[in-house]
């Protein structure tokens, strides 16, 4: 756009250049009155270079005006700082020029009245005319050449000289002198050239800030700064509102936000048109399972439920985006014995649509347009044991707010092979027990330390990035033990460990394991471990923080065919603290670790 009006300018002055008018010959100047003149001169006018020169930097001080008061602005009070600073800067920009000063190109020179011409005198030749001197510049009696709008007639005879002085052409001499303010030239009518050295001098104004081709461009220049302006404030506000965003977090970037599953087309319809409410019998050992397949979406909300409550609770919507869609759902319940009550297993499914599995009943298209989703919240009642949660349908599953689910065993797991699957874990959790695998998606949060804590992604890429905290059990309790175990795929692990100070510590038994070489950070600067460390990893791995065990003849550390650092004798490698330290931590794997402590 910029190259394209640029390119039009040029073409316009170019064609003004060129559709000037030749100058006169001398004749029809020795016949012209002195207004005349001075009308050819004002229509010869064309902006120079150094006027085209200045109105650009003008306008680079107007985007200049514009932009500090944005920057300004945005030091002192952020990006609403930066959207007053703009909007002052451009009223200050459009609103009245000042006066501009005065330059040398800005004179005006005006031509005073011709007196009438006294006798030549009888001695001097005919053809001769005595020559006067204008300053240290002789003047003779050849034709002038006459300058019009900054061109000069060459067609009249005569060697021309310019007096800096005045702007102005005169010519060489040749002859006598003769007094100051004597005219010369040939003919009926000779042009004075004894200008008023004191010139009249003319103001600037906003009008004649731009004039070109007869039209004044003024506007046309502030029209451009305000546009400069209004696109400074933009982009600053933008660059202020990025440095100001907080990032996301490490390893986290391409994971969708927690409960963000949903159909890309509205879900007008929902199974039953109502919500549903069932309650599920615990089997006799207290345990129940949780199973949701096919190929809708949804949300899995684990919470408590109420004191007294023996039965699990689930109050669930499915909908779809068409009719048929939302009513395709079945359901699988709980084994009962052959008297009818009593439960042999306890369980409860839910078998969303299949139809885009079904060919050969509606269109294609229809098929890929077929959307489902399920909404579904299970409380878990005080008396529960084991509870598995088992997803075979892309889902989110959490916790609500202050949800303890104080179970001896808590199993949840995410099968399928859909990247949008997401696990978020909550501290408050106090299952003695908890196990945690996703194949692909991710598992984050914080996770508590009970007893046990196992978290797996081996059976595909899923991305672990979780905090753990070994909750503080009373003074009495015999197994103080807080164990951890991670086993992860071809997916990266941020894992971090961190005690309460003021708790009791817990001794640290952590191993970490990478089946498939996938990077492992963990995190262990928190967690005040004091013990020995067996670290298996490459020698290309960051461990900071720990110290090597000294080495001795039979007992040294070398590196095995597969790039492990292996010893000798002792399966430990390293300790933090003091090597009487009861702690202990295993890491192996033959892909990049870091380790912090």
């Amino acid at each position: 756009m910029k190259v394209n009006v640029t390119l039009a300018l040029i073409a316009t002055l170019a064609a003004t250049a060129l559709a000037a008018p030749a100058p006169m010959p001398a004749e029809e100047v020795q016949q012209l009155t002195e207004a005349e003149l001075a009308q050819l001169e004002e229509d010869f006018k064309f902006p120079s270079l150094s006027t085209i020169g200045k109105t650009l930097a003008k306008v680079g001080k107007k985007a200049l005006e514009v932009a500090t008061p944005v920057i300004s602005g945005a030091l002192t009070g952020g990006p609403a700082g930066a959207i007053l600073g703009g909007v002052s800067g451009i009223v200050d920009a459009i609103g009245g020029d000042e006066p501009a000063p005065v330059d040398d190109d800005d004179v005006d020179v005006t031509t005073p009245s011709v007196p009438p011409p006294p006798p030549p005198p009888a001695a001097l030749p005919v053809n001769k005319v005595p020559a006067r001197t204008k300053g240290n510049v002789a003047i003779n009696n050849k034709k002038p050449a006459v300058k019009i709008g900054g061109k000069v007639d060459r067609s009249l005879e005569g060697d021309d000289i310019e007096d800096s002085e005045a702007g102005r052409f005169i010519h060489q001499a040749e002859g006598d002198q003769e007094s100051s303010g004597q005219r010369f030239g040939r003919g009926a009518i000779s042009l004075q050239l004894d200008i008023n050295e004191k010139a009249a001098v003319r103001s600037k104004s906003k009008d004649s800030l731009c004039f070109c081709c007869g039209f004044d461009c003024s506007l046309f220049w502030k029209i451009i700064a305000a546009v400069v302006g209004l696109t400074t404030l933009y982009y600053g506000y933008k660059a202020i509102a990025w440095v100001n965003a907080e990032g996301p977090i490490p390893g986290l970037e391409r994971m969708p936000a927690f409960g963000t599953l949903s159909c890309p087309s509205s879900l007008p319809y929902t199974y039953n048109n109502s919500q549903i409410v069932h309650s599920a019998a615990l089997s006799p050992n207290g345990d129940h399972a949780f199973d949701i397949r096919g190929e809708a979406i949804g949300l899995i909300t684990l919470t408590d439920g109420e004191p007294e409550a023996e039965e699990v609770v689930y109050t669930f919507t499915v909908r779809g985006n068409r009719p048929d869609v939302a009513q395709d759902v079945y359901f699988v319940y709980s084994d009962l014995e052959s008297d009818g009550k009593t439960v042999h297993r306890s369980r409860f499914i839910i078998d969303t649509s299949r139809m885009p599995r079904r060919a050969g009943e509606i269109e294609k298209d229809e098929l890929e347009r077929a959307c489902q989703q399920f909404d579904v919240k299970i409380a878990v009642p005080p008396n529960l044991k084991r509870l598995h949660v088992l997803a075979h349908a892309t889902a989110h599953i959490g916790f609500h707010d202050q949800a303890k689910i104080a179970a001896e065993r808590l199993i949840i797991t995410a099968s399928t092979s859909d990247d949008r699957n997401v696990i978020r874990l909550s501290r408050s959790l106090m299952a003695r027990n908890l196990e945690l695998e996703v194949y692909r998606g991710w598992i984050i949060g914080d996770a508590p330390i009970v007893q046990e804590t196992s978290v797996s992604t081996q059976r595909g890429n899923g991305t672990a990035h979780m905090t753990f905290y070994p909750v503080p059990l009373p003074g009495d309790a015999k197994n103080s033990k807080a164990t951890l175990r991670t086993t992860t795929g071809a997916g990266r692990s941020y894992l971090s460990y961190v005690r309460d100070a003021k708790a009791r510590h817990r001794l640290i038994d952590s191993e970490h394991l990478s089946s498939r070489n996938a990077d492992i950070k963990l995190t262990y600067t928190k967690s005040g471990f004091n013990g020995l460390a067996e670290l298996n990893v490459k020698e290309s791995s960051d461990i900071q923080g720990a110290q090597a065990l000294a080495d001795s003849q039979d007992d040294t550390v070398h590196g095995g065919d597969d790039g492990l650092k292996r010893r000798a004798s002792s399966q430990y490698t390293h300790y933090v603290g003091s090597q009487e330290g009861k702690d202990r931590l295993r890491v192996y794997s033959r892909g990049w670790v870091g380790a912090y402590f």
